[in-house]
């Protein structure tokens, strides 16, 4: 996941970060609980496939894998990849990493970048 954030700081896309913070949300529930990622809400999200993903995983008591890809499943195909959920909460699970503090870095890069569009979307409406 850090390497994700770095790759962000450098100019690197966060969906990198969205989905490392998607596996370690699915790897390990618990860190749904905390302040940074109960503070998140989907449209948070830059990917609406991620999007989707944290709702499921938000959702869900028990957001184990297949549990999730069931879920996804019945509210049809993910809207950019070509390989489904299963493919998508493959590489998410491949970038996950089960640490407190990732994930409120993550969360935080995520709500910020999130600020960002936002904020890039009112200049380009105003210019």
């Amino acid at each position: 996941m850090y390497a994700a954030i770095f790759r962000y700081n450098e100019g690197g896309p966060v969906a990198a970060v969205e989905k490392a913070l998607l596996g370690t949300l699915i790897m390990a529930p618990y860190l749904r609980l905390g302040a940074a990622v109960g503070a998140m809400t989907p449209a948070h999200f830059s990917n609406p496939d991620n999007a989707a993903i944290f709702r499921s995983v938000m959702k869900l008591r028990r957001p184990e894998t297949v549990l999730v890809l069931a879920d996804l499943d019945a509210n049809g195909p993910p809207a950019g990849a070509t390989g489904g959920w299963a493919s998508l909460l493959s590489e998410a699970l491949g970038e996950a990493l089960v640490d407190d503090e990732a994930v409120d870095d993550a969360a935080a890069v995520i709500r910020e970048a999130s600020v960002k569009r936002s904020r890039e979307a009112r200049m380009r409406r105003l210019a």
